[in-house]
């Protein structure tokens, strides 16, 4: 049986002496079996206490609600749903609200969109192998709040040169180095973005837009690889022609850039450069006759060769005007015989004219003739390697004749297609011929501006009386002999010269193919004009990659031109391959050729014209 303390009401047992609550004696004789009963005096309540116990019992009601509510809503299990929920509704905002990434930074709604294109059906099963759900903040600042926290991802790409960003979605990404050449661009979030590589160097500035995935995994994994090809590269330019005594005088111009060549006529690496043609280069070389640009080349490789494809319009006209300078002045001095006409030629090629008019002496060979025209093939004016020599074709138009003394002169039209090499005189400051030749009957030169000569007559002075007496008795000797020699077999000595050219335009075809003048050399008379003339020939067509077939000559006549020369006129017929076509030509040659112990040899090619 229970008992209660008179004191405070608390119950004890009916055992205890004193209340186990406030420690008042239990007096026998006032404990009591039962609670005291209630007084039936009591007051009711008034309306405010009620009120007052009503809003106390709705309070304490709303706290207990929220305090559900908060613990529901920032619960890990209500931040995984909504992120799934999210997901499923593809709700950017709302997923870039239950993310946090794992450096810290809050998901962003385009980082939100990038990663529901991606990963839109992704399971919870393999959200949880990457993701994890932490704490983040406070609901109500009351409450623990979590959110699914996703790794960011790093991705690498190999890029020697400085000046690259990555660009995201519009937002530029951390990026650093390495010593390997190699970009990390990190704090990625994983998801299919639109991306851009940004460049900005010292030649070109470009942004270049790709598609990037970024895979989710792990933070700690190595970075994705980017394999995208940029349309950069780094060029080696190489100058075509270059001035070697003066490696400082050749450079490349890029924009407002120079750079300098080496001794090899090449540049560095230069770059890198975009080599999608919208960047292009320049040569600029200071030559003899002054400075010249090469026209502009796209830059579409790493290897790129300026070339100089002729003068330019400013250093051009003075070429050309002392083209018609040297040619009035090769009717002049070929007319008079004398070298010292000229003041266009270099001291080379003066020499080989010295010699033609030695011989011209020696044999009482005349020249007569008056200069028409000029033709000059400006397509063929070149700068050779050595940015010193430029060669051109051009064409002389000559009223006149070539004649020996015992000849009665009669003027007609001359053509003559040459082949010249220039070098400029920086002391007198003009051209010069440093090289001549009129032996180029395989080609047309095809004149693109013509001048007109002066169309004076230039003429020799003749000869002697003596001269002539002597070249008469010459010439009676002569005719004894020759007649000796062929007297009743003149047809054999016909074949015998038939033979001879047949056997000379062989070997003449044998030595332009192999490119070696001495397989024709025991056929021309040393130092003879022809010698010169068909050693250069051989060399230039043999360079150009030029080669012929001999066909057939056949001797249309022979003419003695007193003492041990003839002048024969033969008809020839070669088949030319050229670089790009073949042809068959045929053409009508006068040669001069020597007799000497009852040998045949070439002296001089008197001319030669297609038929």
């Amino acid at each position: 049986m229970k008992t209660f303390c008179t004191n405070c009401g608390h119950e004890n047992d009916q055992a205890n002496q004193v209340c186990v609550e406030c420690g008042k004696p239990l007096s026998k004789d006032k404990l009591k079996a039962n609670p005291p009963a209630p007084k039936k005096d009591k007051k009711p309540l008034s309306l405010k206490t009620k009120i007052l116990g009503a809003v106390g019992i709705l309070l304490i009601a709303s706290l207990v609600g929220v305090y559900s509510w908060g613990t529901k809503t920032a619960s890990a299990e209500t931040a995984v749903s909504k992120f799934f929920e999210a997901l499923q509704n593809e709700d950017a905002e709302g997923l870039a609200k239950q993310v946090q990434l794992s450096n810290g930074k809050k998901m962003t709604t385009k980082e939100a969109e990038a990663f529901i294109a991606e990963y839109g059906d992704i399971t919870p099963y393999e959200l949880e192998d990457v993701a994890n759900v932490e704490k983040n903040g406070k609901v109500m600042g009351v409450f623990n709040a979590h959110r699914v926290v996703i790794p960011v991802q790093k991705v690498s790409f190999y890029f020697a040169d400085e000046g690259l960003t990555l660009s995201l979605n519009g937002e530029l990404v951390e990026e650093s180095k390495t010593k390997d050449n190699e970009y990390i661009f990190s704090g990625i979030t994983p998801g299919s973005h639109k991306a851009e590589f940004i460049y900005k160097g010292e030649f070109a500035e470009f942004t270049y837009p790709f598609d990037l995935y970024v895979g989710l995994s792990r933070a700690s994994s190595e970075p994705e690889e980017i394999y995208e090809e940029l349309p950069l590269t780094s060029v080696v330019f190489a100058l075509d022609t270059f001035v070697v005594d003066t490696p400082e005088a050749n450079k490349v111009i890029i924009g407002e850039t120079e750079i300098p060549v080496n001794e090899m006529g090449e540049t560095d690496e230069v770059g890198p450069l975009l080599f999608d043609g919208s960047v292009t280069a320049q040569a600029q070389v200071d030559f003899p006759w002054g400075t010249q640009l090469s026209e502009s080349v796209e830059i579409t490789s790493g290897y790129e060769t300026l070339e100089f494809t002729g003068l330019d319009e400013k250093h051009q006209p003075a070429l050309i005007e002392q083209v018609k300078v040297f040619a009035e002045e090769y009717v002049e001095a070929f007319a008079k015989r004398d070298e010292a006409v000229f003041t266009s030629v270099g001291k080379d090629q003066l020499a080989v004219f010295k010699d033609d008019f030695k011989w011209m002496k020696e044999y009482e060979n005349h020249f007569m003739g008056s200069l028409t025209e000029v033709g000059i093939d400006e397509d063929s004016i070149a700068i050779l390697d050595d940015g010193k020599t430029v060669e051109l074709g051009a064409e002389f138009l000559i009223d006149g004749d070539e004649y020996y003394v015992s000849d009665t002169p009669e003027a007609e039209e001359i053509t003559k297609d040459v082949a010249m090499n220039f070098v400029y005189d920086e002391e007198n400051e003009k051209w010069m011929v440093s090289s001549y030749n009129d032996d180029i009957w395989m080609y047309d030169v095809a004149p693109t501006k013509t001048l007109e000569g002066s169309k004076k007559m230039h003429k020799s002075s003749g000869t002697s009386k003596t001269a002539v007496e002597e070249e008469s008795e010459e010439e009676t000797d002569t005719d004894t002999e020759t007649a000796d020699d062929t007297s009743g077999n003149t047809a054999i000595a016909d074949e015998v010269i038939d033979s001879f050219m047949n056997d000379y335009n062989d070997a003449s075809v044998s030595a332009i193919n192999n490119g070696d003048y001495s397989l024709v050399s025991q056929f021309i008379v040393d130092n003879s004009p022809r010698a010169s003339e068909q050693s250069k020939f051989i060399d230039s067509l043999y360079e150009k990659g030029i080669t012929e077939e001999h066909l057939d000559t056949n001797v249309e006549s022979i003419e003695s031109l007193g003492g041990k020369d003839y002048k024969v006129t033969t008809i020839e017929t070669f088949i030319v391959h050229g670089t790009e076509k073949s042809s068959e030509k045929t053409y009508r040659t006068v040669t001069k050729i020597y007799k000497e112990h009852g040998e045949l040899y070439v002296y001089e090619l008197i001319s030669t014209k297609e038929i």
